[in-house]
């Protein structure tokens, strides 16, 4: 609580959690610049809980990704819902600049699954030049709502940014993208 992590040159990879499969930063800070990755983490819940942040799970805090990667990330849970394949925001501040959220996912078995991507709800997201591709958010017997994106709440601003191949997938019932910030 509290603490500041900076990453230059660095990576955090095959990570595994129930939130925040590489970490979990509340009221602190991290930041990724200079080429820091994050790969191959996943948050995994059992039962009926919720599996939030495949990669990071921020909560009141600050993320700054500086030309900086996450990528091969999931959440996974059998009958509880799913959030943010790569990031989980629960009112913080997130912003990327020349960065990447690429191959990132959140699958539900009988829960619903949000935002592949991200998953902001509330707090500020900044997105700048930088891209979110290749995602997926499944749901098999339930709903999946944002493939890239899942704005619950929040202010959101993307700029010169990209977004690709997003989608999100169910068998048996409905899948959306769905946006309730402003942008």
């Amino acid at each position: 609580s509290g603490a500041t992590l900076l990453l230059e040159q660095s990576w955090m990879a095959n990570c595994s959690a129930m939130h925040g499969g590489a970490a979990y930063v509340r009221h602190g800070t991290l930041g990724m610049s200079k080429r820091s990755a994050v790969a191959n983490c996943t948050a995994t819940a059992s039962g009926s809980m919720s599996a939030l942040g495949g990669a990071l799970y921020l909560e009141a805090g600050s993320l700054h990704l500086d030309g900086s990667t996450i990528s091969d990330t999931s959440t996974w849970t059998e009958r509880g819902p799913s959030y943010g394949g790569a990031v989980y925001v629960e009112s913080g501040t997130v912003h990327a600049r020349a960065s990447a959220i690429s191959r990132t996912s959140c699958h539900s078995s009988l829960g619903e699954a949000y935002g592949a991507g991200l998953y902001l709800n509330g707090g500020d997201l900044q997105f700048w030049e930088s891209s979110i591709s290749d995602t997926l958010a499944t749901a098999l017997n339930n709903m999946a709502w944002g493939g890239a994106l899942m704005i619950h709440d929040g202010s959101v601003l993307i700029a010169r940014s990209t977004i690709l191949r997003s989608r999100v997938s169910t068998i048996g019932n409905m899948a959306c993208a769905r946006l309730h910030a402003r942008l």
